[in-house]
């Protein structure tokens, strides 16, 4: 080599030129998902829809005191009869050591006598629990019937069916109507049609016996209203006659319910009493209503009683929906007016026969 001429280093060249294709492209970047925040308990669910509304959560107390204020007044009932049963045991109790102080014969015959009162009242609660019972499964049964009624199911209809025959009456007008009911049956038939067929058989044969029951108990507190000379006792007949005829309807649909379980329509009943007291009013326009025929004088001598009378067909029609397990089919609904139509009659009749001893008015 040539001392004079400078070193340069050797450059390393490939051996074939890159080829830029070969280089793999630099993939895009995707966003990165994070977990979301839990919402605090006040966030909306759907901002867009709620437009700034924000939802607090209740506090316990005011909570606690709300439920305590809708279930106010069991807790007061439930109250005052455990106070008044507590009372009475310890009365009875000390009724019953002084009688055994005196002689043991009179301590045990008081002693017999309240075991007597006890058993019976026993009994009568555990008959009043088996009407609840019996209360909340035909609800059961009753909101089954109306989840089918709007469905088009099959296989239910019928098993409800037989449910409702072993609570009914075995009469012969009712088991020949079961027997139709039978006859239709088709297997094609789904839950709402063979639902439909029980309630154009079996249950409008109930339905005209109840019919029956609001104009008995209708013109029999017309008649009792009419002829009582105090209002008290106008006000207990018409509630009697009321209680009376609730539990009589629902015993017809096979509902049976206890002495307790026939307060269903109570508030009914208690607003019936103020009708009570504020019929002699619609007297005359019950008059009117009726005609200006000779009759008419005769009713509005009864107008007061017409007026509950009304009122209690009012109650029976509320009995009926709330006691049929069935939905009314089309044009099965019960009317108001054939049942005043059928009470004028009735009070017409036995108005007549109460005065057919008496003088005839002349036409």
């Amino acid at each position: 080599m040539n001392s004079f001429e400078p070193w340069l280093a050797p450059v390393e060249l490939p051996a074939a030129p890159l080829n830029l294709k070969d280089k793999e492209s630099p993939r895009p970047l995707a966003p990165v998902e994070l977990p979301s925040l839990p919402r605090p308990f006040h966030a909306a669910a759907n901002p867009s829809q709620t437009s700034g509304l924000t939802f607090v959560q209740p506090q316990k107390g005011k909570l606690w005191g709300r439920r305590f204020q809708e279930k106010s007044l069991t807790w007061l009932v439930f109250g005052a009869v455990t106070w008044l049963v507590g009372v009475w045991l310890e009365e009875t109790l000390g009724f019953l050591l002084r009688q055994f102080q005196l002689h043991w014969a009179l301590g045990t015959v008081f002693a017999v006598l309240v075991l007597t009162t006890l058993i019976a009242a026993g009994v009568l609660l555990l008959n009043e629990g088996r009407g609840f019972v019996r209360l909340r499964r035909f609800d059961g049964v009753q909101a089954a019937i109306q989840r089918l009624w709007a469905k088009r199911t099959h296989g239910q209809g019928l098993h409800l069916a037989l449910q409702l025959r072993r609570e009914m009456t075995q009469e012969d007008e009712v088991q020949k109507a079961w027997r139709e009911f039978y006859d239709l049956i088709q297997d094609h038939h789904d839950d709402r049609e063979v639902l439909e067929l029980l309630s154009r058989t079996v249950y409008a044969t109930l339905d005209r016996r109840c019919y029956r029951m609001i104009v008995q108990h209708g013109s029999t507190t017309a008649i009792a209203s009419t002829i009582s000379p105090f209002v008290w006792l106008d006000s207990l007949v018409f509630l009697w006659q009321n209680l009376r005829m609730i539990r009589t309807i629902a015993t017809c649909y096979g509902l049976k319910p206890g002495g307790s379980a026939s307060l269903f329509l109570a508030r009914e009943v208690m607003v019936g009493l103020f009708m009570a007291g504020t019929a002699d009013l619609m007297a005359d326009k019950v008059a009117e209503a009726v005609g200006g025929h000779t009759a008419s004088i005769v009713l509005a001598q009864v107008g007061k009683g017409i007026a509950n009378a009304l009122f209690t067909a009012r109650v029976g029609l509320a009995a009926m929906n709330r006691c049929r397990a069935v939905p009314f089919h089309s044009g099965g609904e019960p009317s108001m007016d054939r049942l005043r139509l059928e009470l004028f009659k009735t009070i017409k009749i036995s108005v007549g026969r109460t005065d057919s001893g008496g003088e005839t008015t002349p036409p």
